[in-house]
């Protein structure tokens, strides 16, 4: 090179720094590709040429003048991070990870930093468990990195061990300068620990750098609605509601609110949204269906307690059955009603009530034999008030003919010392058929 190009190029790259100091990246590439062609093999003068390709999210390209900076500065820790990066940025992590293995021995004095890098890189690579072990070596490392304390918070996080968790996004809160991500994870890790106060406080906080910041409004309304406190709950679920649009979880809880505070007009209009958006949700017809109940409309209850029976299993507590079965069974719709009493049923085999009202439509439908079985069921649960029902049980075979059943039953309440006169009565005649005379005098006169 003659002396007058060496000069061309050194006021061309130090053009070129001068250019990029003052943010003027686009002018900075032209007098670097000027002092590249001068000196190809310049460290520097390639590093400044990846930098702004960097800026300019062009990857690929950084990628080639990093490489090729490296290779004439191979001591270089900031272009072995440098590339490490732009491997993320492009999406090759493991391009990335092999980089960093081929050479991290070459920086031992650094090897603390280089480990850390590549936890955090198995982390993007979902190798969890070998992240786990690396990161954990890495927390007190100085300087603190908030991307490390990040990465284990998450990793806890899918372990379900939430304290840990929360222990590591507090550290990397006071290091980041967004700081919403970090308290929407804590304030997410708050409200499944229950700790409603810190949850609220947290979304609130979010609230205060954007008030509309999406989910927020919607959580706070989660947090009220488990709180019990629903009116609370309405008016941030509404206000999610005007800002984003609506959803599958805040129709839901809309209309849930709407139908506790007995306003039954509005809780339909908000489950009737709620079937266009998820027309396959279950709940939603049985919660129509018990609407319709509620405003005097049976034709309606049917049809839609008819559709949520077609859609599935619905995810709905064993009150919402009964009430279902009790609306049924007063205007008089005795199948439906068994059907609903038959679910709430299944989900609790022991309750009571449930089995009180099963056995009470049952008879209604002149299914007789299977409500003496539930009234069985009724005083097995409580054996020492409940044998009204097994009497009752006792009756229906005693009428239906089968002696032998009715027998066993009323000879079990005699022995217990029950003393029910229309018991006694019928196991007298049952003893007079059998000419067992001498006990039924005791009977009748007891």
């Amino acid at each position: 090179l003659t002396s007058s190009k060496i000069n061309r190029g050194k006021v061309n790259l130090e053009k070129g720094e001068n250019l990029i100091a003052l943010g003027k990246d686009r002018e900075a590439l032209n007098a670097l590709l000027s002092a590249y062609r001068t000196f190809p093999n310049d460290p520097r003068v390639c590093e400044l040429l990846g930098d702004i390709r960097y800026r300019f999210r062009k990857y690929r390209e950084a990628i080639v003048f990093y490489n090729k900076a490296f290779k004439y500065n191979p001591r270089s820790l900031k272009l072995l991070f440098k590339i490490t990066d732009v491997y993320k940025k492009s999406n090759n992590a493991k391009q990335a990870l092999a980089f960093l293995n081929n050479h991290k021995d070459d920086f031992y004095s650094s090897s603390k930093l280089i480990t850390k890098e590549i936890g955090l890189i198995k982390f993007l690579l979902k190798d969890t468990a070998n992240a786990l072990s690396i990161l954990e070596t890495c927390i007190n490392i100085d300087p603190p990195d908030s991307n490390v304390y990040i990465a284990l918070g998450d990793i806890y996080v899918s372990k379900g061990s939430h304290r840990n968790a929360i222990s590591m996004y507090l550290r990397a809160e006071h290091l980041v300068k967004d700081k919403v991500k970090i308290k929407l994870a804590l304030s997410n890790l708050y409200f499944i620990q229950k700790n409603y106060f810190k949850a609220e406080q947290g979304f609130l906080s979010i609230l205060s750098i954007d008030p509309k910041y999406p989910g927020a409004n919607q959580s706070l309304g989660d947090i009220h609605f488990a709180k019990g406190t629903i009116k609370n709950a309405l008016q941030y679920y509404l206000k999610e509601r005007s800002y984003h649009g609506s959803n599958a979880h805040i129709q839901k809880k809309v209309g849930m609110i709407y139908y506790e505070l007995k306003d039954y007009t509005n809780a339909d209009i908000e489950f009737k949204k709620l079937i266009t958006i998820a027309p396959y949700d279950a709940f939603a017809y049985y919660q129509l269906s018990r609407i319709a109940l509620k405003l005097k409309k049976g034709d309606k209850a049917r049809n839609y307690f008819e559709k949520g029976e077609m859609k599935g299993k619905a995810d709905i507590n064993i009150n919402t059955y009964k009430e279902i079965g009790d609306g049924f069974a007063q205007i008089g719709s005795i199948t439906q009603a068994i059907k609903s009493y038959k679910k709430g049923f299944h989900l609790d085999p022991k309750n009571e009530k449930i089995l009180i009202n099963l056995g009470k439509v049952y008879k209604k439908a002149g299914r007789d034999n299977e409500a003496a079985q539930i009234y069985i069921k009724v005083y097995n649960l409580n054996k020492t008030k409940n044998e009204s029902f097994l009497a009752d049980a006792g009756h229906i075979f005693f009428k239906k003919g089968k002696k032998l059943e009715a027998y066993k039953i009323y000879s079990e309440l005699i022995e217990k010392g029950y003393r029910i006169p229309d018991v006694a009565i019928n196991m007298a005649s049952m003893e007079f058929e059998k000419k067992k005379y001498e006990k039924v005098i005791p009977l009748l006169t007891n």
